[in-house]
């Protein structure tokens, strides 16, 4: 996508922004220690692979990550267990070993600060990787209602996608891109998907899609629809109320609800919704 809203000075803002949290993690990691520092390294590791095995592992038992309530489920339960993890082992290392103040031989109190160092910059680079996503991916995600027909972007959503568009631009742009750790292809989902869900318009052709015409008319899919706590989520407009809805992920583990979603090509019904109508006559399908 061409980055339409960024600007040389956001980047250099975000740049500044990063270099200051790199030498305040750095600070951080010195006055902490070499064990300390390096404990804290290794916790956030550990527990981001832990939080993510817990995602897969609770996406899976509650639909899948291609489920909506999988992919809600498995992101909540994975957060707590990382958060959980983390707090737990920083902790430990806390307790348990000095800081480089309370180290009193010179060369020994140097080494300890210098190794904390160290590991504190990796720290603040590791921050740093995921916050490359984290502001890319809330800027597709606003890029969707920023486009025409998207409904409309408020100054916030227009904010994210100047830092996203901003993040993307030039050659440091271009490095950032290829270190991210999710493909680019992602992003261009992300902001589609936003941009359907805030045009009717493009929400109707995606369910006029064959292959979503046989998912909504499906005999179980249809019988959600007497369901109270359901009606009560689509008349306030609450996403994650549906998404989290008990016969809704109990429907989404269901043999024959899978084979039918399975059988839809998601993308090329996407693309179906958000081009231009095609002329009368023409198969969606084809």
């Amino acid at each position: 996508m061409e980055n339409l809203h960024g600007s040389p000075f956001w980047q250099a803002a975000m740049l500044f922004g990063a270099f200051v949290f790199l030498v305040f993690q750095t600070l951080r990691g010195w006055r902490a220690g070499v064990i300390r520092a390096g404990i804290g390294l290794a916790a956030l590791v550990f527990s981001s692979l832990l939080g993510w095995a817990a995602m897969e592992s609770v996406s899976a038992l509650s639909g899948g990550r291609e489920s909506g309530g999988g992919m809600l489920a498995g992101a909540a339960i994975g957060a707590v267990v990382a958060l959980a993890v983390y707090l737990a082992i920083w902790l430990a290392g806390a307790l348990l070993f000095k800081r480089t103040a309370q180290h009193g031989s010179g060369m020994l109190r140097l080494a300890w600060g210098a190794g904390g160092a160290c590991f504190g910059l990796l720290f603040g680079l590791l921050i740093l990787w995921g916050g490359i996503t984290i502001v890319r991916g809330l800027g597709a995600l606003a890029e969707g209602r920023t486009r025409p027909g998207g409904g409309g972007g408020s100054p916030v959503a227009e904010t994210f996608v100047t830092l996203k568009d901003s993040l993307e631009i030039g050659p440091t742009g271009s490095f950032f891109q290829k270190i991210d750790m999710v493909p680019p292809e992602a992003y261009d989902t992300i902001a589609d998907v936003s941009r359907l869900v805030s045009d009717p318009r493009a929400m109707a052709r995606f369910l006029e899609y064959p292959g979503i015409q046989d998912l909504i008319n499906h005999p179980k899919i249809l019988g959600l629809l007497n369901e109270p706590s359901i009606l009560r989520a689509a008349e306030t407009r609450n996403p994650l109320a549906l998404v989290a809805n008990p016969a809704i992920l109990n429907l989404a583990k269901d043999p024959e609800i899978v084979a039918v979603f399975e059988k839809i090509n998601f993308p090329e019904a996407l693309r179906y919704a958000l081009e231009k109508p095609a002329p009368a006559g023409d198969d969606p399908a084809r």
